[in-house]
């Protein structure tokens, strides 16, 4: 038998770490972009047998090496058979090279209104990654009225959703459980890409 559980947790404890001295301050105060530990309380309502569990939302920079689920009683008897992450989420980006030959409304806005143009996207555009930066390679196309420009002329619009594709960061587990039981398990993970800030006050006599 394959159960599915989606329950929600309580809000999740950050623990971050900041990469290094010479990170870019924020805004306001000082800051640091790093690392964190989450610490999550996860309800898991478990049937005989394997399970399908989701977890609640995850940082979509989650390092899978770094998850541990576990009872904090210790006194649950289940054992974590398969662990799958999934980050590819849907973009826009995506979207644009599907509906490539396509042609789609692109919202614009003039002055406290908006308006559609017809565009057809000859090329969705094209941008290459290296570690963690993404820089734009090759700018779209769209053709408008026999003509083209080398961008988006406004806001693409999409006439449906593909289906079955992933639309936020999924964190799945296939569980066994030698009998039905109800746990409060603690979800641990690390994941890259936050970061903190500090304001200060005086208050000078």
């Amino acid at each position: 038998m394959l159960a599915s559980s989606t329950n929600h947790a309580e809000s999740p404890s950050l623990t971050v770490y900041a990469a290094s001295r010479s990170a870019r301050p924020s805004s306001y105060g000082e800051g640091n972009a790093g690392f964190a530990v989450v610490r999550e309380t996860v309800p898991l309502a478990l049937q005989q047998g394997d399970n399908d569990i989701l977890a609640p939302a995850v940082s979509p920079m989650l390092d899978p090496v770094s998850v541990m689920l576990f009872d904090r009683i210790g006194k649950s008897d289940f054992r974590i058979l398969q662990q799958k992450f999934r980050a590819d989420v849907l973009t826009e980006q995506t979207m644009l090279s599907r509906c490539e030959g396509q042609t789609i409304p692109f919202q614009i806005q003039e002055g406290q209104g908006m308006r559609e143009v017809m565009g057809k996207i000859v090329r969705a555009g094209y941008w290459n990654r290296s570690g963690d930066s993404v820089e734009k390679a090759h700018e779209p196309i769209i053709e408008m009225d026999g003509r083209y420009v080398f961008r988006l002329p406004g806001t693409p619009v999409f006439p449906k959703l593909p289906d079955a594709e992933l639309l936020r960061p999924e964190l799945r587990w296939k569980i066994a459980a030698t009998k039905p039981a109800k746990v409060d398990a603690e979800l641990i993970y690390l994941t890259d890409g936050l970061g903190w800030h500090a304001d200060y006050n005086a208050l000078m006599t």
